[in-house]
């Protein structure tokens, strides 16, 4: 297992976890990338979305409660979201999904009211953009792989002539070696 404590609450967290958890939540965790460190950051979070005056108390069943929602539930990283949180989010979604399908309506619509002849222009000039779209794309990419093939002809040519600059070297220096072996 890979849990570590490095100070004396994480050592009571840790604690708590390998006596309280079940052997098929203990594989989990094994297998998972969650720490006691994140686990820690979990309740502190959940804390402070609950502080008045920026204080919050709770027990220890509270706290110890946490730590195994974070274990059994909440992936790494986790923070505590509030209801109100949770609702704002969901609205969002919801609100998207409204606005996605309202304007998939009206292009209904719109495209329903068009002349055979203005609904066979409108996919032309649909099908050009595509068209147009997928050679910018094509373009890009190869300007892309030209500038990355570029780059590693100048790689090649920086460590070949590093590679020469360190034979040069070599031999001067086998040179030298073989001049003072002489010389004596």
């Amino acid at each position: 297992m890979s849990l570590t404590a490095n100070n004396d609450v994480e050592k009571r967290v840790l604690e708590y976890v390998l006596t309280h958890a079940s052997p098929d939540l203990m594989e989990r965790i094994s297998s998972e990338e969650k720490t006691i460190q994140g686990c820690w950051k979990y309740v502190t979070s959940y804390a402070r979305k609950h502080a008045a005056n920026n204080q919050y108390c709770m027990t220890d069943e509270e706290a110890f409660g946490l730590v195994m929602h974070y274990f059994e539930d909440e992936p790494e990283g986790a923070t505590y979201k509030t209801a109100e949180e949770k609702q704002a989010e969901e609205d969002a979604r919801k609100s998207a999904e409204e606005r996605e399908a309202e304007a998939k309506r009206r292009e209904e619509e719109r495209l329903a009211a068009l002349t055979p002849e203005e609904r066979e222009a409108e996919e032309r000039a649909k099908a050009e953009a595509e068209a147009e779209r997928k050679r910018i794309e094509a373009e890009a990419k190869a300007k892309r792989e030209a500038e990355e093939a570029e780059r590693r002809k100048k790689e090649l040519e920086r460590k070949i002539r590093e590679q020469a600059k360190r034979e040069a070297e070599d031999r001067k220096r086998k040179i030298a070696e073989a001049q003072l072996t002489f010389a004596f």
